[in-house]
Order: structure tokens, then sequence, then C-alpha cells
């Protein structure tokens, strides 16, 4: 993704990535997994919201540099 940060409706800068990856990895199971108390969608599902956590994390990894077009 190119867009590194982005500000919220009261101006304060966010580095998305970041704060997302630690708002994550704060719900992970002890076990390991994630799960949403929520069941709808089947996300209720410890394997199926891991699944969903890892592909969020994958997005948070940091930008390595590109090379120039």
């Amino acid at each position: 993704m190119d867009l590194d940060f982005v500000t919220d409706s009261q101006g304060t800068t966010h580095d998305w990535r970041k704060e997302l990856a630690e708002h994550l990895f704060q719900q992970q199971q002890e076990n390991g997994a994630w799960l949403n108390k929520n069941d709808r969608w089947y996300e209720g599902n410890p394997d199926l919201a891991t699944a969903y956590v890892l592909i969020a994390l994958r997005n948070c990894e940091p930008k390595t540099s590109r090379p120039s077009k």
C-alpha cells in the first residue's frame, strides 16, 4: 500500500501500520490465535479469524525502499 500515514478528523496524523499491528497483537489469544466474539461470517472460528489477521499484519510490514520508476 502506498499510503503511509492517515490524518483523522481532529488533524492527528497516524502511522496506520504501526497502530493496527499494535492493536491486533493486543487482541491475540494466549494460544496464538485471534478470535472475533461476534460469530457473523464465521469469524468466531479461530482458524478463519487468525487467517484474516495474518493477512492484515502482512500489510503492516514497514515499507522497504522501492526501485525508481
